[in-house]
């Protein structure tokens, strides 16, 4: 009898949250424009980007619906760069294979958090960077910081000081910078 591959989350837990990274039994690798550029023939590391998007697009809309369990929300994203229009063209270009993949998962996160109706809203690092210095941010930081345990690192302050850039200046449209 063939055995079902199941996945697998690891848990890295604090006091009163948890960051939780679950492995797939489908096991595609996490950077598909910069991996499978490196280690096969071009048409395969298409075929491969593509099914990575596909389960990403997937991935995105049952986190979405799953795991923050909310009916309406909104969404704050790192806008995008300017990207080649084809895969083929990001593989080939260093910055952009640089770029790629991050950009593939905020687009899906994006297409989902839409589809269900939530609104996105888009920060550049320049929003993010002054609304850290900005006051309110501070006393977001501290009340966030009082809550939850450490660690309250890099990446929790860029998400809270971009949602606040985001929705406080309104945000770029599509994300594109």
């Amino acid at each position: 009898m063939e055995r079902k591959a199941i996945p697998v989350v690891g848990v890295s837990d604090h006091a009163g949250w948890a960051v939780l990274v679950t492995l797939e039994a489908d096991d595609l690798p996490g950077l598909p424009h910069h991996d499978a550029s490196r280690r096969l023939p071009l048409a395969e590391a298409v075929a491969m980007v593509e099914k990575v998007r596909r389960s990403a697009q997937a991935h995105s809309e049952r986190q979405l619906a799953e795991r923050l369990g909310l009916d309406r929300a909104v969404l704050a994203l790192r806008a995008i760069p300017k990207m080649p229009d084809s895969v083929e063209e990001c593989i080939a270009d260093y910055w952009a294979n640089a770029r790629a993949d991050g950009v593939m998962y905020r687009e899906e996160l994006a297409r989902a958090a839409e589809a269900r109706g939530w609104q996105v809203g888009w920060f550049d690092s320049q929003q993010q960077t002054a609304m850290q210095k900005a006051a309110a941010y501070r006393t977001k930081e501290t009340e966030a910081s009082g809550r939850f345990a450490p660690p309250w690192n890099r990446d929790h302050r860029i998400a809270l000081a971009g949602a606040l850039a985001a929705f406080a200046e309104g945000g770029t449209d599509d994300g594109r910078e």
